[in-house]
């Protein structure tokens, strides 16, 4: 009697164990499922940002030349043109149309045009100047380098960078990031040169006048030099700490792509509306990668039998046995013939500013300033010859 109790006793536990066991795989199963098809959802949404990203590379209207606005007020006349997305795979293919409007919302950069509304400040200071100089330049070139690698990358299919979009673009942030780092310590040690320069402007309303210091006075010359040495010195106790500014300005530079408004088939848009439409046109794709991530978690967690009931269901659901529309993409409405792939043209008429500019590049100011002769005392001399012509002109009419 005895013997029969404890077998009915390992059996109730057994049973018990197996039961707990299930429901510890299918847990697993269900957490696992979820985990692998939020980072589909995740990893194609980051293809329709890219996608998007890529479209405004082609409209050229990203912040790329530091000659034109907003970095200066000097407009720059950009060509309008449509870009094909969505495209179809029909004989002949279709597309819908994504349009930037360089308009007062594209045009303008937070960033940017507070530094330039301070470089026309009265009484803009060279230290500040100095700064704006090294953070203008490294968002001037990330700009510049984004907006032609989206440009070279509209080029290829589009399924090609709805896939792959997303690693190419993170290949490029961190390659520009590991340049800006380089970047920043010439431009560090190259913008110095404002030490040098001084405000002359004695108005409150008129722009600075940035004239250069020199030995013709020595103590304003001392201290552009004790501001190198204090600066050097500043660059090797901030090591550390200067790498957070180019992740910074990558960020922001990356960010910033994806808040500029677009119109899509002439109606308003944004990078969430080319989302939500890339998720329909390429919702086979995208249903075709989370159904494998079910198939694999199922044959991972709950064992081969499940494997091949999750198999036999989806090959039901793609025949169209099991009458479910996941497997049916929805194109895009209003679609029409495809127009070209280049880049927009962009072309910037440049009025050179009288202040606001530094003088020309060197390879260290300091010594610069200190052995090659300035602009402006050849400037006064050829002023004082003119000056002595015109005073000997009475006299010979005199005679």
């Amino acid at each position: 009697m005895s013997d029969t109790q404890n077998i009915d006793d390992k059996k109730n536990n057994n049973n018990g164990s197996s039961i707990k066991d299930k429901a510890t795989e299918i847990v697993k199963f269900s957490v696992t499922t979820i985990i692998l098809v939020s980072m589909v959802v995740f990893y194609f949404s980051l293809g329709g940002v890219v996608l998007y990203a890529c479209k405004l590379g082609q409209s050229n209207i990203l912040p790329s030349d530091m000659k034109c606005f907003p970095y200066s007020d000097t407009k720059p006349e950009i060509e309008a043109i449509a870009s094909n997305i969505f495209t179809t795979f029909t004989n002949p293919p279709m597309s819908a149309k994504l349009r930037f409007p360089y308009d007062k919302a594209n045009s303008g950069n937070m960033i940017i045009d507070l530094f330039r509304d301070y470089q026309t400040e009265p009484h803009a200071s060279c230290i500040m100047s100095y700064f704006i100089s090294i953070i203008e330049a490294l968002v001037g070139i990330n700009y510049w380098a984004i907006n032609q690698t989206l440009a070279l990358m509209n080029v290829l299919p589009e399924a090609v960078i709805v896939v792959f979009g997303p690693i190419m673009a993170i290949t490029m942030a961190l390659m520009l990031l590991l340049f800006d780092n380089f970047y920043l310590i010439y431009l560090w040690f190259i913008q110095m040169r404002w030490f040098f320069k001084t405000n002359s402007n004695a108005s409150d309303t008129q722009p600075p006048e940035w004239t250069d210091v020199t030995l013709t006075s020595p103590f304003y010359y001392f201290l552009s030099i004790m501001l190198v040495i204090l600066f050097i010195i500043l660059f090797f106790v901030l090591l550390i700490c200067l790498p957070v500014l180019p992740f910074i300005t990558v960020v922001w530079c990356c960010l910033t792509c994806i808040l500029f408004k677009s119109e899509m088939n002439k109606k308003p848009a944004n990078v969430f509306t080319v989302i939500k439409d890339m998720f329909k046109f390429y919702k086979v794709t995208i249903m075709s990668v989370c159904s494998a991530c079910i198939v694999l978690s199922a044959l991972v967690h709950l064992g081969p039998l499940a494997g091949i009931v999750s198999i036999i269901s989806l090959c039901l659901i793609i025949w169209g046995i099991v009458s479910v529309n996941i497997f049916k993409s929805i194109k895009p409405e209003d679609l029409s013939a495809l127009v070209s792939v280049n880049q927009a043209k962009k072309t910037c008429s440049v009025k050179t500013p009288k202040a606001a500019t530094a003088s020309k590049t060197h390879w260290f100011p300091l010594i610069h300033w200190l052995f090659y002769p300035q602009k402006g005392g050849k400037h006064l001399t050829s002023e004082l010859k003119k000056l002595g012509n015109k005073l000997k002109q009475p006299e010979i009419e005199i005679k």
